[in-house]
């Protein structure tokens, strides 16, 4: 009887774990495809307003008014950014976002080490001394700024200082 009771409850684990999963997987799918909706989105609204911009300088232009030299800089700009906003909304940008961040958490290089949480962390002790490692010679950001200037957290000695 016993063992019949603990299969039960084993089946019982397996499909709530199972539901769990797809629900997650699901979560993360509309999640995914909220995110794609925005972009695209983002991308109509920005294009069409690059596209005004654009139409108004080459207007200027083609009616011989005077246009300043510096109005191509956002013609320019505007148009990397727009075929970055498009590769993300149609293109295959996401996919490669996805690939780089596979690289970074599967440790197959250095940089698993920026994902280590601050010492105060409760679970800090769960990473690996390798990775906890690799960031100790790394200074703060705090203590990069020269020491002549009075919000340097360095003092002459080269031990940080405490704020008053």
């Amino acid at each position: 009887m016993g063992s019949y009771f603990s299969s039960g409850v084993e089946i019982a684990k397996d499909e709530i774990r199972s539901t769990v999963l797809r629900n997650l997987a699901l979560q993360y799918e509309v999640q995914k495809a909220i995110n794609i909706a925005k972009a695209r989105d983002q991308l109509m609204w920005m294009s069409a307003f690059y596209g005004l911009m654009c139409s108004g300088i080459f207007a200027g232009v083609a009616l011989k008014k005077p246009v300043p030299h510096f109005a191509a800089v956002p013609v320019v700009i505007g148009g990397f950014v727009i075929a970055n906003m498009a590769d993300a909304a149609y293109g295959n940008k996401l996919i490669r976002v996805r690939k780089e961040a596979e690289l970074i958490l599967g440790g197959e290089t250095r940089e698993s080490a920026i994902m280590v949480p601050p010492s105060q962390a409760l679970f800090f002790e769960t990473y690996p001394e390798s990775e906890t490692a690799a960031s100790r010679d790394v200074m703060a950001v705090g203590h990069l700024w020269p020491s002549f200037l009075p919000w340097s957290r360095k003092t002459t000695d080269g031990a940080a200082s405490k704020r008053t």
